[in-house]
């Protein structure tokens, strides 16, 4: 049986050559963007909640769940976590604390 792995939900938009998604970028709990991006093992990034805009016609596409591979990403940029309450922490801050 599978134990249950703690994972914290962070904003983010990510461009590919072809796609701007913006959703909720899942990492394990006190993983930081840049390692997980870093990691072999880990070929996929899972987003949810994502918008997906094609840069070439401009449509745009809900999903509630993707996997987008790694080696597609040309850029990624980690927004604050989603807010669970009115603490929010600047990215400054999340910076210096290994976070981001």
């Amino acid at each position: 049986m599978f134990g249950k792995v703690n994972k914290e939900g962070y904003q983010a938009v990510i461009f590919t050559q072809q796609f701007r998604i913006a959703g909720t970028v899942h990492l394990l709990a006190e993983e930081r963007v840049s390692d997980y991006l870093d990691d072999q093992d880990n070929l996929f990034i899972p987003v949810t909640g994502a918008t997906v805009s094609n840069h070439q016609d401009g449509q745009v596409t809900k999903a509630p769940f993707l996997c987008l591979n790694k080696k597609d990403v040309t850029m990624l940029i980690p927004d604050l976590p989603p807010p669970m309450d009115d603490d929010l922490t600047p990215p400054a801050e999340m910076a210096a604390e290994g976070k981001i």
